[in-house]
This record gives structure tokens, C-alpha cells and sequence, in this order.
């Protein structure tokens, strides 16, 4: 029997182990990394919203808009603020939309899927706006995971070494998700 026929692609909790397993060999706690399908427990709990600034208009998907932990909010409006050229975003998730205990349902996490208009993809301006946001997200050192169309990023320590992490499909070409750490 040919054994070729038997292959199939990887799953990927096969790659996400995989990946741990390279960050251990590595002499890092994979298990401080979080990054996709982990999650942390925070002490904050989801008592603000994120809103418009001074120069950025901030829209909502339907049943978007809930609230989220204060490092959230302090990390976004930092990380929009620090974007150039930006005057609108909208935010396609915060807690909605995912499992409980997920680091968006807990409040840590956003999702970006337009800004000034262009939604993010993996080409052309949407490319472009997501490296800007991608790139401004990994400045910030309470960032803790970063995922887009340029990469999926993790880091164990606020303002740490950012070591990439596996490819989630299609999603990642979407949106820009960052979290923050969580607060013990």
C-alpha cells in the first residue's frame, strides 16, 4: 500500500505543539508565551470602553462594542495614537464572538478589521495599514500577542523578545488582533 495516499495536511493543534515544542528546545516557557488557543486569567475586570480620539473615528461591527479591562484600553489608545496618518478604525471584536475565558472574552484582546476605510488584507493598502498597526502593536511593551497579515508575534514579558508564532488560515489576512498581558 502506498503510504502517500495516508498524508494529510497538519492539523494545527499539530502545529501549535510543534511550535511549543521549538520554543522549550529554545530554553523558553512555552507556557508563558500564550499566543493562539491560550489564555490567561487577569484580575482587571472589563470596566471601559474603547472609543474615538482626538483624531480617530471609532467604529463598531454590530454587538462589538462591549467592555473591556483598563490595559486594554490604555494599550489601544496608545497603539492608535501612535499610528501615523490614521483618522478612522473599526473594531470587528472585543469580547464577543469567542470562547469563554479567551483573552477576548476576558477583555484583553481586540480585533481590527478596517482603517480609513480599507479593510485589512494581504495586499495593497490594506497590507500597507496593516504593517502600520501591526508594527505600532509590537512597539508596545503590555503587548503580549500580535496576529495579521504580516505574522502572528508572541512575547513571554512585557517589553520582551518577540518570537513568531504559528499561522492561523485565512482569518489572520482579515483583521489585526493584539492582546495585552494579563494583570496578577
Amino acid at each position: 500500500m502506498n503510504t502517500i495516499q495516508n498524508l494529510v495536511a497538519p492539523h494545527p493543534e499539530w502545529m501549535r505543539l510543534h511550535y511549543l515544542d521549538m520554543l522549550a528546545d529554545q530554553g523558553i516557557d512555552p507556557s508563558d508565551m500564550g499566543g493562539p488557543g491560550q489564555s490567561f486569567p487577569t484580575t482587571e475586570k472589563k470596566t471601559v470602553h474603547l472609543s474615538s480620539q482626538q483624531n480617530v473615528a471609532v467604529t463598531f461591527d454590530p454587538n462589538a462594542d462591549h467592555a473591556v479591562t483598563q490595559s486594554m484600553q490604555t494599550a489601544f489608545n496608545e497603539i492608535v495614537g501612535s499610528v501615523k496618518d490614521l483618522s478612522s478604525l473599526n473594531i470587528s471584536a472585543t469580547t464577543n464572538g469567542h470562547v469563554v475565558g479567551s483573552n477576548h472574552e476576558i477583555g484583553d484582546a481586540v480585533d481590527i478589521n478596517w482603517m480609513n476605510g480599507v479593510h485589512i488584507s494581504n495586499s495593497g493598502k490594506g497590507l500597507e495599514m496593516a504593517k502600520a498597526l501591526e508594527a505600532a502593536a509590537m512597539m508596545n511593551p503590555n503587548i503580549r500577542f500580535v496576529e495579521g497579515p504580516i505574522g502572528n508575534f508572541a512575547r513571554s514579558e512585557p517589553g520582551g523578545k518577540w518570537y513568531p508564532s504559528p499561522f492561523l488560515g485565512k482569518s489572520n489576512f482579515t483583521h489585526v488582533h493584539f492582546d495585552v498581558f494579563p494583570k496578577k
